[in-house]
């Protein structure tokens, strides 16, 4: 699902953690890009990304978020390839 948003966001966000499971915002091809406001018609910057909610089983108890954090950034591209893998549109064949 592509995004929009007026702050540069983070590739791995966490949304909430619940018995050792994590709830995170996965964003990818993200980008700025130039809008035209259609209330003022002036232009701005704003972020585009596409972005998946993925549900990450942690393999320990961390003491601090940013532990957490800095565990799901060391396995960023793991988790950048499950997400994309759940957008994944398949072809339909014929029967």
């Amino acid at each position: 699902m592509t995004v929009h948003s007026n702050t540069e966001p983070a590739v791995i966000q966490i949304d909430k953690i619940k018995a050792g499971i994590a709830r995170l915002l996965v964003r990818w091809n993200i980008r700025q890009v130039t809008i035209e406001d259609p209330m003022t018609q002036e232009e701005r910057e704003e972020w585009q990304y596409d972005e998946r909610v993925v549900k990450w089983t942690l393999p320990q108890k961390y003491d601090t978020l940013a532990d957490v954090q800095t565990y799901l950034d060391s396995i960023q591209t793991e988790i950048l390839d499950w997400a994309k893998a759940t957008v994944m549109e398949w072809p339909v064949v014929p029967e």
